[in-house]
């Protein structure tokens, strides 16, 4: 009988002229996995490098169960889409594409008749939730021109729901705030909590 683990994660810190333990750790994985009845699988198994010196250090090949590990450009971890230069292009591309095409269903709905009260808490519920997935960990990351992009989808779905408004107007009439503000209210909220702790 083998039993299957969802997901690990590990990281390591390199200086510029230390050695990578990674290779140990996945063989100490792995090792630990065997003894416990459970296999990895080397091929959903994925090296994220991430390096700002002028020359990328030249490590050896990670090997899992005499596999190599397939070294990626950028991955997701836990919804995030996490790329090597540490920026969040893809993964606010990703919330973008997710939420437009929602905003079809949105504008489904009003075509049938659903009052702008229902269609304000579909919003909140299926469109406005992907748009603010884990913004704690990227709203001061990212730059002007991608919080604009987000901003859009909104401003495209207030439209959907009150089509004879104004933006400001409809974020009025849904008791909403601009996207920007709303992550920022979220994030301080959240390093509150941290604090307090």
């Amino acid at each position: 009988m083998w039993k299957f683990v969802d997901d690990v994660s590990s990281s390591e810190n390199l200086t510029s002229n230390s050695f990578s333990v990674t290779q140990s750790t996945l063989d100490s994985i792995d090792s630990w996995a065997t003894y416990n009845c459970m296999k990895l699988n080397a091929k959903k198994c994925k090296e994220l490098r991430v390096s700002f010196l002028k020359e990328t250090p030249q490590l050896p090949s990670l090997t899992i169960v005499r596999h190599v590990v397939e070294t990626v450009q950028s991955h997701k971890v836990l919804g995030l889409i996490i790329q090597n230069n540490l920026k969040w292009d893809e993964q606010i591309r990703s919330i973008i594409t997710k939420a437009s095409k929602r905003l079809y269903g949105l504008r489904v709905l009003c075509r049938g008749g659903v009052p702008p009260a229902d269609l304000t808490n579909i919003y909140f519920a299926l469109i406005r939730s992907i748009l603010e997935y884990c913004c704690e960990v990227w709203n001061y990351a990212i730059p002007r021109y991608l919080s604009d992009e987000l901003e859009r989808v909104q401003k495209r779905a207030m439209r959907i729901i009150f089509p004879c408004h104004s933006y400001d107007e409809a974020l009025q009439l849904a008791n909403c705030t601009r996207l920007s503000d709303k992550r920022n209210e979220t994030c301080i909220n959240t390093s509150q909590k941290i604090a307090k702790r």
